[in-house]
């Protein structure tokens, strides 16, 4: 219920504030926009499987996102951000894993990552003023939504980390949909055209003790920091 009363709170501000920019004439316009951000993971856990930075596959961490969006007045705007994180590394560090019978340790040979968030965000733009700024173009970003995440390794099996006791060789997979959420401040330099500069933190708790060894049944959480390029094309 305290739920639905926000969601209506919200459309009806949203809704004040469009009929006020027709009286004014301060009509509104629509963008949209694409990004590249680097991810930086914050759990040790999921940091040494997905480092942002792969010297073993001589790539980043990354995520590719667009998004379509609507800017009410100078200091609201309302957007859907979707993203593609996709991942695949070698030979990074092991973990262990308890299966219910057996706690071994999991080198992964090779591990894949494909993530999609599917997000709204709100910005808000709290130092706008009558006379032209550098200020007015900065804001606040608070959004979420659903995050699907999915992952396969091929393991090599071990009874500890001295990797001297060879067990097995098992590729396995996990699935799933997890709630985010995100806290942002950036920079929008636009006219018609533009870009702009994004620090991201996102926040996806995961539920631990999963049936699969792979690093979403071992970590507590996917959180990261997400530091981003972007470009965007206003409609006026």
């Amino acid at each position: 219920m305290k739920k639905l009363l926000l969601v209506i709170a919200i459309l009806f501000t949203f809704n004040c504030s469009a009929d006020a920019q027709s009286r004014s004439g301060n009509n509104g316009n629509y963008y949209l926009g694409a990004g590249y951000s680097l991810l930086i993971f914050t759990n040790s856990d999921a940091y040494h499987i997905y480092p942002v930075v792969n010297f073993n596959a001589s790539s980043f961490m990354s995520e590719f996102d667009i998004n379509a969006g609507y800017k009410f007045n100078k200091n609201i705007a309302l957007e859907f951000d979707p993203g593609f994180i996709w991942a695949r590394a070698q030979s990074n560090n092991g973990f262990y894993f308890n299966d219910g019978s057996n706690n071994y340790f999991y080198q992964p040979l090779e591990s894949d990552l494909f993530a999609m968030p599917l997000n709204i965000k709100l910005k808000i733009f709290p130092f706008t003023s009558k006379v032209k700024s550098f200020t007015d173009n900065l804001y606040f970003g608070v959004g979420g939504g659903a995050i699907f995440l999915s992952e396969q390794y091929d393991n090599s099996i071990y009874s500890d980390n001295n990797l001297t006791n060879y067990i097995s060789t098992r590729t396995s997979s996990n699935n799933l949909w997890r709630p985010d959420a995100f806290l942002s401040f950036g920079i929008d330099f636009s006219t018609k055209y533009g870009f702009g500069l994004e620090g991201t933190y996102r926040f996806i708790p995961l539920a631990t003790k999963g049936n699969q060894p792979v690093i979403t049944s071992v970590a507590s959480n996917f959180n990261s920091v997400n530091i981003a390029l972007k470009v965007m094309l206003n409609f006026f």
